[in-house]
């Protein structure tokens, strides 16, 4: 069997060139695919924050005491905050890797929760209670 000198020579050079290739283009296609997680959670807490908002719109349009129960998903690197302090109060707000990408305010009912909850991510089932507070429509959530 003859071996082609050219061919054997030129074999290193191309997997040089093929690992150089892998070694330019493995971090861009690492943040591809981290930027497509944190947009797909992103996704995933804006349909979480629009069931919640309309299930506290429901409870408090059923009057005083009413109440109702959802299970939110929240996904892994995200957290969610409910009520606070000023504005906070009537706003739901979610981060992902410690950074706010997300805020609901509970604008039409104007709803304002007189409890802060965070929830950490995985699966939260809560009860959400229509109440008055300072003769306005308030919520209480309560982790089941």
């Amino acid at each position: 069997m003859k071996l082609n000198r050219k061919a054997v020579i030129s074999l290193p050079i191309r997997l040089m060139v093929v690992f150089l290739i892998l070694a330019i283009s493995t971090p861009a296609l690492i943040n591809v695919l981290e930027e497509n997680e944190r947009t797909s959670s992103i996704s995933v807490l804006d349909h979480e924050f629009s069931r919640f908002t309309d299930s506290v719109a429901k409870a408090h349009y059923s009057g005083t005491y009413s109440m109702k129960t959802i299970t939110l998903n929240i996904p892994e690197n995200c957290e969610v905050f409910i009520g606070g302090d000023g504005s906070d109060a009537y706003s739901i707000r979610g981060t992902y890797n410690g950074e706010e990408v997300l805020t609901r305010y509970m604008e039409q009912p104007a709803v304002m929760f007189i409890n802060s909850l965070k929830l950490e991510p995985g699966s939260h089932e809560l009860t959400i209670r229509s109440v008055t507070h300072s003769g306005k429509g308030a919520a209480e959530v309560m982790i089941l």
